[in-house]
């Protein structure tokens, strides 16, 4: 689909799409503001295609279709077309989605590159019944990974649900349960096991068992009763059902103070750092407008292989070669949006001794063996013991200098 084809408004009938949408939501027990979350798009631009006020446009609606497990043609096959619709653009040469340039949205399979090794292993272990636990930091790619995963082994014929810890549908077993059945749950901690229980036995498609994929697992853990949680572990353990977590700790490091997680042991574990340089090298040619001097450069200096701040630097070359503004400027903005981010990380994510240690080495200082491998492994630094990007290590730089100042 070429950028053209995005914009283009759809054919078809505006409320019968709506209709379809409503129906499959239905489905889900999702609402539109779930799917707003889901896709990045507004909910006032649903409130409009709700309206008859605008026409969606085809990109959009392949975002709302990837986000329901479905795809274009079948969001759309036998509904009427518009009286005033034009035909649909011929299709052209492809070039980068708008979801591949947009930091702050989820790869889909279309648009997924790398990770081959965390895609093999999350093969090996559904093949084999297993569960596992996606572990990486913020913005590293996580949810973009069970994004993808939920398309592909719903196309290997597998029943999947996703949920997120940081909605709703994650503060407690009963809205947990409701968010994957679809059904009201039991308040108490074994009836909404019991709930769930009936569910997987109504999903299990021989020898397919259901794949439950729940994002941001951290903020779910304090909310959930470890009743709740123990009867999903033999659920686990049982190959009832495969269960796919996303966090930003280890499952080790979950559990109350004085007890352990709560599928410690159990779920083999997937560790996400930076890209394969191949695979950084293909996002950034998805990314970049074809044929931008110097742009491949200066993406692999300032964002080396870590994919969100590739696309956040690619987004800011886009909007200043689009409003005439100069590369200075798209990577003064850059800077200054990694900067938000590079915050959070430091407050929410770092450990102090981790904290020290990159302090130390922006000042030319050797780091400790074992942070240093921790930090490797986790993608915030590169194989070679380096900052990933320069965006990282001018902010070490001016936090340094601004921890001197304030002394």
């Amino acid at each position: 689909m070429t950028d053209r084809d995005y914009h283009t408004p759809t054919p078809f009938d505006t409320a019968q799409i709506c209709a379809r949408v409503d129906g499959m939501l239905r489905e889900r027990a999702w609402s539109w503001a779930d799917l707003a979350e889901k896709t990045g798009i507004d909910e006032r631009t649903f409130r409009r295609w709700r309206n008859g006020q605008t026409v969606p446009q085809i990109g959009r609606l392949r975002e709302v279709a990837a986000a329901l497990g479905a795809t274009y043609h079948t969001l759309t096959e036998g509904l009427e077309r518009r009286g005033d619709a034009l035909e649909p653009p011929a299709s052209g040469p492809r070039s980068a989605p708008c979801s591949s340039r947009d930091p702050w949205k989820l790869a889909t399979d279309d648009v997924f590159v790398g990770r081959e090794t965390t895609m093999q292993a999350l093969m090996d272990a559904l093949l084999e019944r297993r569960s596992a636990n996606v572990v990486g930091d913020r913005r590293i790619g996580k949810s973009s990974i069970l994004r993808t995963w939920e398309q592909r082994a719903r196309a290997m014929g597998y029943t999947v649900v996703g949920v997120s810890g940081d909605m709703t549908s994650g503060r407690s077993a009963r809205a947990l349960v409701k968010a994957i059945t679809g059904v009201e749950a039991p308040e108490d901690p074994d009836g909404a096991a019991d709930a769930l229980l009936d569910w997987i036995s109504a999903k299990r498609r021989n020898p397919h068992p259901p794949v439950v994929l729940v994002d941001e697992f951290d903020e779910l853990v304090p909310h959930i009763d470890g009743r709740f949680f123990r009867r999903l572990r033999g659920m686990i353990d049982g190959e009832r059902v495969v269960l796919v977590l996303a966090t930003c700790e280890d499952l080790s490091e979950l559990g109350a103070a004085g007890h352990t997680s709560p599928f410690d042991s159990l779920l083999s574990t997937e560790q996400i750092g930076l890209l394969e340089r191949e695979a950084a090298e293909a996002l950034v040619q998805r990314c970049l407008a074809p044929g931008a001097p110097g742009a491949p450069e200066l993406c692999a200096l300032w964002c080396g292989r870590h994919p969100f701040y590739v696309k956040l630097l690619a987004h800011h070359l886009a909007r200043a070669e689009r409003d005439g503004g100069t590369r200075e400027q798209a990577v003064d903005a850059f800077r200054w949006d990694a900067g938000l981010e590079l915050r959070k990380l430091w407050r929410d994510h770092l450990s102090r001794d981790e904290q020290t240690a990159l302090g130390a080495l922006v000042r030319g200082e050797a780091l400790p063996a074992k942070v240093g491998r921790r930090l490797r492994r986790r993608g915030v630094l590169t194989t070679e013991g380096e900052p990933f990007g320069a965006v990282l290590t001018r902010w070490l730089e001016d936090l340094a200098d601004a921890t001197l100042h304030r002394d």
